[in-house]
């Protein structure tokens, strides 16, 4: 009955190659996000930022596909900045008053992708828009990471220009636009971009997230749920074959029998009833054959936790902070969970508030107004 699904053997070919050809350097479906290729060579659009110029686009990718890794960013956005930005005003005159409260609602509206960028990309750009003497800024307006590019250097491999575009993806549709650096000097451009790119050792144009070194776990922890989805869509998972030694007469009552079984057996509330068929003679009784079920799950299992702490460590997030448990531990009591917790706020936190607020406080000294906070959830 299943013989036509026997596939005949092919003879093995062996696959001669070349004398000279040498496949050292060769790289197979190589992910390289971890080290993402940056040359130090200007292309027409500027500096190249990892293959086909896409590494942000792949780092927002791994963001929106595995969930420990999200948990993680969300996690440190909400310590970093949960309440928006603070200032206090109190102290301040009536004209600063104004001022102050026009530069609030512009960071107001911009902390989120600032801050966003920050722990995804290690870097966030604001587009400062000047008055008509250079004198004051009057707008500052996020963009996104994921859409800047640096377009030109000077001699110490510092940005000095900036190049846009709205989907990297499809650059020919869009475009770009080429933006100068903020620049106080600069008495010339009323629009400009303000940068902040934090270091990365060995890198000298672009910079790359902290947790760079788990990129290849959080790919994995994305593709484990695209796997068992199509593995649940896609597969052929019969759990019984009954193998009939007579062929009905007709279709129609193959199709008869197919769906007695069915409605006799199939369903969790049918589990446990007897299976039973009657048969003249031994040889013409049917076969009811167990099949073995995909265990390949179980290994996937066994990985689990291996990624949960490769994505947690880089991030420098303690696993129980984020309420996933060490198998065979006993958990954390309160104590020592808001112990690690304020361990986690001290080194990783507040740094990174710190970075964010000389930044802003910078940009609103330019108009008089110092002392800006970012109000947490701490």
């Amino acid at each position: 009955m299943f013989e036509f699904l026997k596939r005949k053997e092919k003879p093995v070919q062996e696959v001669q190659l070349k004398q000279g050809v040498d496949f050292a350097g060769a790289k197979i479906n190589q992910i390289g996000l971890s080290d993402p290729y940056c040359p130090e060579i200007k292309s027409s659009y500027g500096f190249i930022y990892g293959e086909r110029n896409l590494y942000p686009q792949q780092l927002l990718k791994a963001y929106s596909t595995s969930p420990i890794h999200q948990a993680c960013i969300n996690y440190k956005v909400l310590l970093t900045t949960g309440e928006g930005v603070y200032l206090d005003r109190t102290n301040l005159g009536l004209d600063k008053q104004i001022v102050a409260e026009q530069l609030i609602h512009f960071l107001n509206k911009s902390i989120d992708c600032i801050v966003n960028d920050f722990f995804i990309h290690n870097r966030f750009y604001l587009q400062i828009t000047w008055n008509a003497d250079f004198t004051k800024i009057i707008k500052i307006k996020p963009i996104s990471a994921e859409k800047i590019r640096v377009f030109d250097i000077n001699e110490d491999f510092e940005p000095i220009s900036f190049n846009y575009c709205f989907d990297w993806k499809q650059v020919g549709r869009f475009g770009t636009k080429v933006y100068p650096i903020f620049n106080t000097d600069n008495k010339k451009d009323k629009i400009q971009l303000f940068e902040y790119q934090g270091p990365t050792p060995g890198k000298k144009i672009y910079t790359l997230p902290s947790y760079r070194s788990s990129l290849d776990w959080i790919n994995l922890d994305g593709q484990m749920a695209i796997y068992h989805n199509a593995n649940i869509t896609n597969s052929l998972n019969p759990s019984l074959v009954v193998k009939f030694f007579q062929l009905p007469d007709t279709d129609q009552k193959k199709e008869t029998i197919r769906q007695q079984l069915v409605d006799s057996f199939a369903g969790a509330e049918k589990t446990g009833r007897v299976m039973t068929f009657f048969a003249p003679d031994k040889e013409s009784a049917p076969e009811v054959i167990q099949l073995e079920p995909n265990k390949l799950d179980k290994t996937f299992l066994g990985l689990t936790d291996t990624i949960q702490r490769a994505i947690t460590y880089s991030h420098n997030v303690n696993p129980d902070l984020l309420g996933l448990k060490t198998p065979g531990s006993l958990g954390s009591n309160a104590g020592q969970l808001e112990e690690i917790r304020a361990q986690f706020i001290e080194s990783v936190i507040l740094p990174a508030k710190y970075k964010i607020e000389a930044e802003l406080n910078y940009l609103s000294s330019i108009n008089g107004i110092t002392g800006i906070q970012l109000k947490s959830k701490i």
